[in-house]
């Protein structure tokens, strides 16, 4: 009689005509996010879900075993299905923080290692998730991998996300990016949800920076004009993207690229709808990155170094998304996120990380360089946030010790950028850069002066503080007039039409506060031509940007 021989290679590895090692799961099914689909990831769950039904016979045996030894008692919490992280620079999946683990559909914990009396107790995880309907765990299953736009358009939206967007929230890792992207186009259906979720919210940020009359526009939108096709495909790939988590299980399972779209979303709708639109969103990516384990330094984590570069990455560009709603509501004490010990990212180019090695040292700005400065900004501001923008009125010394350590913040920036403008070594984008920090800076001068602003100059020091708004808020408007109209910038038109504008506007109503008081004398002349150059631009963009339409509503009226 004939005998069926055990197979040698799982299905996909079959399919493929890969070699397997036969792991439980094999490396290939892992590598591509397909352990579900493992023939040998379902023969580990079989013989677990044996030895489970055995020891549950034992309930005093668990118990013993808890109090004796924490690692087992730990290693007990972990439901059938999970895998503790495999990585090249430990051998143990353990530490002294936590784990990371891995489960059976390619979502990501971290689970704190620590004894836990749940450990002799039936999972009450696994006994809710039965309830559950099932959800798919690669694009295979799923009709929105038809929402995609052809190659060609998609080629091109994603160069134009590295080239115009990502320099300004880098949270992703190009290369990996890059790599993970070329193997998704030979075989689109091997990629899972969450990284789908991560393409359609790239090519949403791609439209979002084409010029009205651009071909992709005119290929893809319906609309009858620029602006209406910009607005209408921007909104249609972000609902794919939401369309994707949720088939997903987002709020569930989570991925690195879960976090990584959801960040980029958010910063998106800042943008695009203004920062009080995303409270909600973002206070829920901060606990999913609290889930991934994004809170403890990746060092701590036994992990690659790009992957701890990227979550790194991840939580610094959360901070910035938080400070930067925080100050729109003019207070930041309120809204600070929890201070977990996270190393800021590497000051370092994407081509100088390697999964093994990085640089020891790198010569002038880099493509983090804009975000670790912001960041140290807005760390600045929160330590004596109370202090400036809380409910009792600051007082002078505080304002003046803010003042001036935002102005040595300035002239550290200048140090950086200046030195390779001069040698020319320094590219577009850090251009950019450098005059929305200072934006930044000029927006915050505003909010900690802003208590004074009303008050007769009685002093010098409140005669230098209206002099401090008044420069601040010319700034502004010089800052986003640059962006707005300089042609070697219009590349990043873009983000004057959103969180740009919204810094011109608050430069807009303090120069109009200033001309109403009447106390300038003959520069009150100059502040009402630069204010009604404003005026009219905020019309011109009135099109592309919400922000500048409702500005110049407000701003004609007090005109």
């Amino acid at each position: 009689k004939r005998r069926n021989r055990a197979a040698l290679n799982c299905v996909p590895c079959r399919n493929r005509k890969t070699k397997c090692d036969r792991q439980m799961p094999c490396f290939g099914c892992r590598e591509r996010n397909i352990v579900h689909l493992c023939n040998f990831a379902k023969q580990r769950q079989r013989v677990n879900y044996a030895g489970a039904v055995a020891s549950s016979d034992r309930p005093q045996a668990a118990v013993s075993s808890m109090e004796g030894s924490s690692e087992l008692a730990y290693s007990t919490l972990l439901r059938d299905n999970d895998v503790p992280w495999r990585n090249s620079q430990h051998d143990s999946p353990y530490n002294s923080v936590g784990t990371l683990y891995q489960h059976q559909n390619g979502g990501v914990i971290y689970k704190v290692r620590q004894s836990q009396w749940s450990s002799a107790l039936p999972s009450l995880s696994e006994a809710l998730s039965t309830t559950t309907l099932p959800v798919a765990s690669n694009a295979e299953s799923y009709p929105q991998l038809a929402s995609l736009p052809a190659k060609q358009h998609c080629r091109y939206l994603v160069s134009r996300f590295f080239a115009v967007f990502s320099p300004l929230i880098h949270v992703l890792h190009d290369p990996t990016f890059h790599l993970e992207y070329e193997n998704f186009l030979k075989d689109p259906k091997s990629a899972p949800l969450s990284w789908l979720a991560l393409l359609f919210t790239i090519l949403s940020l791609a439209i979002m920076t084409l010029d009205d009359d651009d071909w992709v526009l005119d290929d893809l939108g319906r609309e009858a004009d620029g602006p209406g096709n910009v607005k209408a495909i921007s909104a249609q790939y972000r609902k794919a993207a939401m369309s994707c988590l949720e088939a997903d299980d987002y709020m569930v399972s989570h991925r690195l690229s879960t976090l990584q779209c959801l960040v980029l979303m958010i910063y998106a709708i800042n943008h695009s709808q203004g920062s009080g639109s995303s409270w909600a969103l973002l206070g829920l990516t901060v606990h999913i990155a609290i889930s991934l384990g994004c809170h403890i330094d990746g060092g701590n984590l036994g992990i690659n170094y790009i992957e701890a570069e990227q979550r790194r990455r991840c939580w610094a560009g959360l901070k910035v998304l938080y400070m930067t709603q925080a100050l729109s509501f003019g207070n930041v004490g309120l809204f600070a996120l929890p201070r977990f010990r996270v190393s800021l990212p590497m000051d370092v180019n994407d081509e100088d990380i390697h999964p093994d090695s990085l640089p020891t040292q790198v010569d002038g700005p880099t493509q983090m360089t804009y975000m670790l400065l912001k960041v140290n900004l807005y760390s600045l501001v929160d330590r004596i946030s109370d202090q400036i923008l809380g409910v009792e009125p600051p007082s002078h010394a505080s304002i003046a010790e803010l003042d001036a350590a935002i102005e040595n913040e300035q002239a550290r920036w200048d140090a950086i950028y200046r030195s390779h403008l001069q040698s020319n070594k320094i590219q577009g984008f850090q251009r950019v850069h450098w005059n929305i920090l200072h934006s930044h800076a000029h927006q915050i001068y505003l909010l900690i002066h802003r208590p004074l602003f009303g008050e007769p100059a009685k002093s010098g020091f409140l005669q230098q503080s209206r002099a401090r708004c008044i420069t601040s808020a010319t700034a502004l408007l010089d800052i986003h007039a640059l962006l707005s109209d300089e042609q070697r910038f219009r590349e990043f038109r873009w983000y004057g039409f959103g969180l740009g504008s919204f810094h011109a506007f608050h430069g807009a109503v303090t120069l109009a506060a200033a001309i109403l008081q009447n106390r300038d004398g003959e520069s009150r002349h100059q502040m009402q031509s630069i204010l009604n150059g404003t005026i009219a631009r905020f019309q011109s963009l009135s099109g592309r940007s919400p922000i500048c339409a409702k500005a110049h509503a407000i701003l004609k009226y007090l005109q």
